[in-house]
């Protein structure tokens, strides 16, 4: 690496083969770890420093003030605010105490837990925690960990000292996530730490003992007798070159910093000889030099505006099906608002990818030799090559779609890696390897192991690879399932009747952490393509996706079987399951499907009914939502989802399975039934203008925003629907936008790009906390309703003109 001086750093690597090799010292847990912060006044200081742990502050790590006698009023007023705060807690010195005695005080309440001194006037950022963790676990025997700052001296960067400020518009958070890509994490080794924000392992303490009070009672060399001593005995310290903490410097002490300084050092040179030589490599280091032009490289990379996204890590199994192609809508959803990422793994091969303009680009691969398989569920070579992926890219959350192939300890190494991590259930894998919970014999038993008779069949798992599925077996499954994701921070399902199912099964998960959001489709026409059933021709049933035993297959055979007249013909889009012998022309198949071309194979097959024969309790349904953006009705049976939203929306039929004969009756029935046709066909209507234009996937991520950011411990955020005459349609937060909604509040809110049809669906269905519409974007045949509808929603809205913006109404 070359200089602008023209001064040349390299060094040359050997690497042999492609080994696999354990990370060189035990792993730190947060929970272990505690942060402690003397105060003295400098209220300003201390509010801000609240601030900023509150938001980037694992909250398993607990947090400890100590006011040492402050006699400024406002710190006990601001301490006392901030006992909400779940981790934190205060204490107050009787009498003052000095800054190293209050330290040491600090130090003596939290136990055997590891340290973390952080001063009062210091700003942290986003993966503070697990940057410093991350540094004290990469080489034995590490004392010490001091991140990098704009004002901390030799811990300085881009610059020595303490001029180092951030280049125009850009703000904290920004550049210390700019600065966090950017870095190499070489973690220089120097003589001393900074007691500013500095890890302390416990076991340097317990042997060289605690900072000396009686030689710097109030601070200022301290620190760097503590590291000198501990140096001494062997032990090292590391400058974490990936983290960047900001920090004002000492407005505690006031004029009497600089004679504090002095006194300090000339303690420090008389008992250590050897200092002034060692502190050269601040100056002179070339790690030290590498990592500060890497800084500087990370103020230039400011100017993208990506840089300062968050990254979310999404984690699939499959590369098919409804779950992978929703996990794409929402990255792709959330381009604006998350630098998204994602994980596969099928057990073997294990791919991470970067979503890099709508494509997904590969950045890393492994090909495991220690491969997952279903008895143990975990690999320890799959877990230290994703810890180091977690730890190198820096994602602040890891939101799981499926655990299925991957090991069982990925919540956790998300959580080392300081991440926040989202669970999501897309089936019942969680709860039972059958993932639908049907038994062997089709019988479906809901997960109620005191109604299962039998064994079940594992569907992502060869029948071989694990013991038989009884009771058992899946007793133990749940029992692993739920420690592995009790240390997940929100959880999230698509329907109500799952979420239960999954609570009655994972008892370790708390319900106030458990969410539905439903997921949402965009369509660019919501089409009335069906025909309605005639008397003197077969009654043509479109059967959407792939159709097995639990889709279905077996009832559609039974009724082919009893319809002697040839009344019906069944119509798969989709695959059919091959050990499923059915030679009857009346089962049509049409090959499969992208869902973009759904809508031009149903109109050309001139279908009369949809239906949906699953025979266990899906947890959504994807075709039940093609089919009506179709304008298809639904036969389903009485399942509580599927079942649930029929009877939620009027657009099709609940029929009873286990009576084959009365199935196909009613069925007949139906198809018949002029009036129940026009009910229906309303039905379709009334949802295709109403959930099915609203439930879109930008309202479905705007969503997610807020569940990420419940899960990381902040506010949720007003959902805005803006009807723009621009094209973009991209979902992205800001405050200037909700002050234009309601000129009342400073927050920021979460804005999603909608129709006026769009807009008003959502109105109808209440889905929004605030509206913002260009006129000039609403057809003039709808601006009418459109005001109507939001003067009686009562939601906070602004109408602009071209020209100018009017406020017409901003009533909550």
């Amino acid at each position: 690496m070359q200089f602008p001086d023209g001064k040349l750093i390299s060094k040359t690597v050997e690497v042999r083969g492609d080994h696999y090799r354990p990370a060189p010292t035990a792993r730190i847990a947060p929970a272990d770890c505690a942060v402690i912060v003397p105060v003295y006044n400098a209220a300003e200081d201390v509010a801000i420093c609240l601030e900023r742990l509150r938001a980037y502050t694992p909250p398993e790590v607990d947090i400890l003030f100590v006011d040492d006698a402050s006699p400024d009023p406002q710190i006990a007023r601001l301490l006392e605010q901030a006992r909400d705060i779940p981790n934190l807690r205060v204490l107050r010195n009787n009498h003052n105490l000095g800054f190293t005695g209050t330290v040491n005080r600090g130090m003596a309440e939290v136990g055997r837990k590891h340290p973390i001194l952080l001063n009062s006037d210091a700003r942290v950022t986003p993966n503070w925690i697990a940057g410093l963790l991350a540094a004290a676990r990469s080489r034995p025997r590490v004392a010490t960990v001091t991140p990098m700052s704009d004002r901390a001296g030799a811990f300085s960067a881009p610059e020595l000292g303490n001029d180092n400020g951030l280049p125009p518009g850009v703000d904290e958070i920004t550049f210390a996530r700019a600065f966090r890509r950017r870095a190499l994490g070489l973690y220089p080794q120097v003589p001393t730490g900074n007691g500013f924000c500095m890890f302390i392992h416990r076991a340097c303490l317990d042997e060289v003992g605690a900072l000396d009070v009686a030689a710097f009672p109030r601070g200022y060399g301290e620190e760097n007798d503590f590291c000198m001593r501990a140096g001494r005995a062997g032990w090292l310290h590391l400058i974490d070159d990936r983290t960047y903490v900001f920090h004002d410097r000492s407005k505690s002490f006031g004029s009497a910093k600089d004679g504090l300084m002095k006194a300090g050092r000339a303690v420090i040179d008389a008992r250590y000889p050897e200092y002034k030589k060692a502190i050269r490599v601040f100056s002179h280091g070339d790690d030290l030099a590498l990592a500060r032009m890497q800084a500087r490289r990370s103020q230039a990379d400011c100017l993208n505006p990506r840089v300062s996204l968050p990254r979310t890590l999404y984690v699939v199994a499959t590369q098919t099906g409804g779950t992978p192609q929703t996990n794409l809508d929402l990255m792709a959803a959330l381009q604006d608002s998350r630098d998204a990422w994602l994980l596969r793994c099928d057990s073997k091969h294990l791919v991470l990818s970067h979503l890099q303009d709508g494509k997904l680009v590969e950045i890393a691969s492994r090909e495991l030799s220690d491969p997952i398989e279903p008895i143990r569920h975990v690999s320890t070579e799959y877990d230290e090559t994703v810890a180091g992926w977690l730890q190198r890219f820096e994602f602040e959350v890891v939101h799981i779609r499926h655990l299925a192939w991957h090991s069982l300890n990925l919540p956790q190494l998300a959580k080392l890696a300081g991440c926040t991590v989202v669970f999501s259930f897309h089936d019942f894998y969680t709860i039972c390897p059958s993932i639908k919970l049907l038994q062997d014999d089709g019988v479906f038993y809901g997960g109620d192991l005191q109604q299962l008779t039998g064994e079940v069949t594992p569907e992502l798992w060869k029948p071989d690879t694990m013991p038989p599925a009884g009771m058992g077996w899946i007793r133990f499954w749940r029992e692993r399932f739920d420690r592995a994701l009790s240390c997940c921070d929100a959880f999230v399902t698509t329907s109500d009747s799952a979420r239960a199912r999954l609570l009655a099964g994972l008892p370790a998960i708390e319900p106030a952490r458990f969410f539905v959001i439903p997921h949402g489709r965009d369509f660019s026409k919501l089409l009335r393509l069906r025909q309605v059933p005639r008397h003197g021709q077969p009654i043509r049933i479109l059967v959407p996706g792939n159709i097995s035993t639990a889709k279905g297959l077996g009832v559609i055979r039974a009724l082919l079987e009893i319809d002697r007249e040839h009344l019906l013909e069944f119509h798969v889009l989709g695959r059919t399951e091959s050990s499923v012998k059915i030679n009857d022309p009346r089962l049509i198949g049409h090959g499969v499907y992208n869902r973009e071309e759904f809508t031009s194979r149903v109109q050309s097959l001139n279908i009369h009914l949809g239906a949906v024969f699953s025979i266990w309790d899906e947890t959504y349904c994807h075709t039940l939502t093609e089919l009506w953006s179709a304008g298809v009705p639904a036969l389903v049976f009485d399942f509580p989802t599927v079942a649930g939203r029929v009877r939620a929306s009027g657009a099709g039929w609940i029929l009873p399975h286990q009576d084959i004969e009365q199935l196909y009756r009613k069925l007949l029935e139906i198809a018949f039934d002029t009036a129940e046709q026009n009910r229906a066909d309303l039905a379709v209507a009334a949802w295709q203008s109403g959930p099915g234009m609203a439930e879109s996937t930008g309202l479905m991520a705007a969503r997610y925003l807020n569940l990420y950011r419940r899960a990381q411990g902040q506010n949720t955020l007003p959902v805005v629907g803006v009807v723009s005459a621009s094209e973009d349609k991209a979902l992205s937060a800001g405050g200037g936008v909700w002050q234009q909604v309601d000129p009342t509040t400073q927050d920021e809110c979460i804005c999603v790009a909608m129709s006026a049809q769009a807009l008003l669906a959502n109105l109808e269905i209440g889905s929004l906390d605030g509206a913002l519409v260009q006129i000039d974007a609403v057809p003039v045949t709808l601006a009418a309703n459109l005001l109507e509808t939001l003067q009686q929603a009562r939601i906070p809205h602004r109408i602009t003109k071209p020209e100018h913006s009017e406020h017409i109404d901003a009533s909550a």
